[in-house]
């Protein structure tokens, strides 16, 4: 018997807790985003490794969490200047976990979900799964 079949799995996937938090902000269809501006919902894990984290701890996510799930981007956000001053490899996209500076953004209440509004040059990474940054 392999070793996989006798320990639990002990992350989700990045899909699932795509979908866990795309549920909890529910429909989302009538907020608009200008400019380059970017709408993130952040991340906040129940766990860091196999530690629970307090409510105390998960809160403070709120204010100073680093990662956010894009659900929202502006018409001109992540897109090349028409110098082609930027570029994005790999592009970014709603359902695209990114990493920027709490400091960067401005929080917002959607749907009784914390979320923050930012602007698409303060992203500094691009990650594959959340629990990947702390």
């Amino acid at each position: 018997m392999g070793v996989s079949l006798i320990l639990p799995k002990l992350k989700k996937s990045a899909g699932e807790l795509r979908k866990e938090m795309l549920d909890k902000l529910g429909d989302i269809s009538g907020l608009h985003v200008y400019h380059n501006w970017t709408l993130g919902m952040i991340y906040t894990p129940d766990k860091v490794g196999s530690l629970y984290r307090a409510d105390q701890s998960k809160d403070e996510d709120k204010w100073q969490g680093k990662v956010t799930l894009v659900v929202k981007i502006g018409p001109s956000a992540f897109r090349n200047t028409a110098d082609g001053a930027w570029t994005w490899d790999p592009p970014i996209a709603p359902g695209d976990w990114v990493v920027s500076r709490a400091s960067d953004g401005v929080n917002r209440l959607v749907n009784g979900q914390m979320c923050r509004l930012f602007r698409d040059t303060t992203v500094t990474e691009k990650v594959d799964h959340p629990d990947n940054i702390y």
